[in-house]
């Protein structure tokens, strides 16, 4: 059962195509979210979509690298109900 996802950003060639990516880390289940920005607001308004649907069964954690989009990370919390973390720098 998918509950517990990891976060990235995959931008295009010359940055004009963005999608967020998400994927469950159990079931390996992938939500791809299309993003008209990089901004921390469009991750934010992106994930909060994408993660909407689901029950709350459903949303744990979520587990992102450092990038500047997640800087709303509190708000999607709030929003959604996960638990973010972020991974170490390697």
């Amino acid at each position: 059962m998918p509950r517990h996802w990891e976060g990235d950003l995959i931008k295009g060639t010359r940055s004009t195509a963005l999608v967020g990516v998400l994927v469950d880390r159990q079931t390996l289940f992938l939500k791809l979210v299309k993003l008209h920005g990089s901004s921390a607001q469009e991750a934010l308004e992106g994930f909060s979509r994408a993660f909407a649907p689901l029950p709350a069964s459903l949303r744990r954690s979520l587990t992102y690298d450092q990038g500047k989009e997640m800087a709303l990370h509190k708000t999607l919390s709030r929003r959604t109900g996960l638990a973010i973390y972020f991974a170490d720098p390697p």
